[in-house]
């Protein structure tokens, strides 16, 4: 287990749809290599916007908020 796994944290109720679409689409990142290294850009959004579809989200301005706000915060730890 990884230490996001080992802790427990509180979602708020409305939250908890985002939260759990999050854990099925966290492995979806566009990632770039060049001169500088490799570096993560944020999520593929092609492949999330199918999954929304497939799954039939119904309030996908809601989820893409929350998604928006997740990449944010998921891409300042990842690459620094």
């Amino acid at each position: 287990m990884g230490p996001a796994e080992d802790e427990d944290f509180a979602v708020w109720p409305e939250n908890w749809d985002i939260v759990q679409f999050w854990r099925r689409i966290c492995r979806h990142w566009v990632v770039v290599s060049g001169l500088n290294g490799t570096r993560i850009m944020g999520l593929d959004w092609t492949q999330i916007e199918s999954k929304l579809h497939l799954l039939k989200i119904e309030d996908t301005e809601e989820m893409v908020n929350g998604l928006e706000i997740m990449e944010h915060a998921a891409l300042k730890v990842i690459n620094g």
